[in-house]
């Protein structure tokens, strides 16, 4: 603080402020600046907003104003208006600047402290509209199986050179708002793991819970008979499903990834609503019912496997990009209903009634490749007060853990990807893929779809 603020001149603002309980008013009556009034404020512990208590917790950890300006997106001058003062007259005593920043700290321990009381449940149900309850954040782990036939060699390049500590399963721990859908997931899976939206992806349920949701029947698959439809119909539909992609030459690629993983959300589009799909189920029907009968397919009795196998019908169980996560999956000591209980349960509810399809879903992106992960709710990881809010008011999720590397797109698959991160960390050639130059294979990556060696911190991730 400048030398000509004495204790008297912080008192002041102190004392209008109560009055006023207006930095601006409280500004007006000490004839100081808004940002000066505000930064004292600050420093007693007595003002804050969504974005002071960002820069407050990241200066009090020992950031520099330049590393909070890069991790908030801020400009350095914006940061610097919003810490508190370090120098300057505080009292006759005329503490230290250690003294002081540990003076601040404390009062931000004790604010944060305060918040924390109650915990996480009682935040449920405490200051917060009945909008905010639905996005009220949980945390959800993304895993990729890298080495399937656990293999000691592909254990120990994964370690090495994939940045893989567990030697296996590329994992990530995200944050996400209560309310995303999966449309909006698939932005987040695709940024986390460094592919770059070029290939076609579709959720679905593992083989089991399908089965067991279905009583193995298509016609419940389907809902023929009227009672639901979770999944997607129609031959034609992937072209339609990405009419949203509206990405341009141009802009930034990391904002509009950013633009399409935060909230709103859209929430349902027209060829995903469930009359247009229920009449998509009747048109197909009509069409075809004869044909499949000849066929000896028997729509009310054959199983999900059998009208596979005998149509060659490929994705029918791929789950609607509308659907929302937090219904979708369940954490994960969650009861889930058995097959019977659900079709009871829909015998009775209307279709956006459901919750908890599933302890667990599946994601595959690129049909060639085939890179697949599994979708799981943990009951309880612990993240900081900060980062809860931080995605309660910004209406986006964020990254608190991270295992593996980035991926590559149009690499060959797990196999390819071993033999990319192999030639490209270790210069070692293979002799099942194109790999071996080290400078021409990171020109590729680099050149076509913007990979780097360089490791991404946890909170630049999205």
């Amino acid at each position: 603080m400048d030398k000509e603020y004495t204790s008297a001149i912080v008192n002041e603002v102190i004392r209008s402020f109560g009055e006023h309980h207006s930095v601006s008013l409280t500004a007006s009556d000490c004839q100081l600046s808004i940002v000066k009034v505000r930064k004292i404020l600050i420093t007693h512990g007595l003002w804050s907003s969504p974005t002071s208590r960002s820069v407050c917790e990241l200066y009090e950890e020992g950031r520099s104003v330049r590393e909070i300006a890069e991790i908030l997106g801020m400009s350095e001058s914006n940061v610097q208006a919003y810490t508190p003062y370090v120098r300057g007259i505080y009292s006759s005593e005329n503490p230290s600047a250690d003294a002081k920043r540990s003076k601040a700290c404390k009062v931000r321990q004790k604010e944060i402290s305060e918040r924390q009381v109650r915990g996480y449940e009682t935040l449920k149900e405490i200051g917060i509209s009945s909008a905010e309850k639905q996005r009220l954040p949980f945390v959800i782990r993304l895993s990729m199986d890298m080495n399937p036939f656990d293999e000691e060699e592909t254990s120990e390049s994964l370690r090495k050179y994939g940045k893989c500590e567990n030697g296996r399963y590329f994992t990530r721990d995200v944050i996400v708002p209560g309310d995303i859908t999966l449309y909006a997931l698939h932005y987040v899976i695709q940024r986390l793991y460094g592919f770059t939206n070029s290939h076609l992806h579709r959720f679905f349920l593992p083989e089991e819970r399908l089965t067991e949701l279905c009583n193995d029947k298509i016609k419940r698959l389907f809902g023929f008979d009227g009672v639901f439809l979770l999944y997607k119909f129609g031959d034609d539909r992937d072209n339609e499903y990405y009419y949203l992609d509206d990405y341009r030459e141009g802009k930034s690629v990391r904002n509009w990834f950013r633009s399409k993983y935060t909230g709103p959300y859209v929430k349902e589009t027209r060829i995903e609503s469930y009359s247009f799909q229920q009449s998509e189920v009747k048109e197909y029907l009509r069409i075809v019912s004869e044909p499949l009968k000849n066929r000896g397919i028997d729509i009310e009795t054959c199983s999900i496997e059998d009208f596979r196998s005998k149509t060659l019908s490929a994705g029918i169980d791929d789950l609607l990009f509308r659907l929302p996560l937090a219904q979708v999956l369940a954490p994960e000591s969650a009861k889930l209903l058995s097959g019977e209980e659900w079709n009871l349960f829909f015998d009775r509810r209307r279709p956006e009634e459901f919750e908890y399809l599933t302890g667990k879903f599946l994601y595959e992106y690129d049909y060639g490749d085939g890179w697949e992960l599994e979708i799981t709710r943990p009951d309880r990881i612990d993240y900081s007060d900060r980062l809860f809010r931080q995605v309660m008011e910004s209406h986006a999720p964020v990254c608190i853990a991270k295992d593996g590397f980035f991926l590559v797109d149009d690499v060959g698959g797990i196999g390819g990807y071993l033999a990319f991160i192999e030639s490209v960390f270790g210069g070692i050639p293979s002799k099942s893929y194109p790999y071996g130059n080290p400078e021409e294979d990171y020109a590729w990556a680099n050149s076509i779809f913007g990979w780097t060696r360089r490791d991404v911190s946890l909170d630049m991730m999205l």
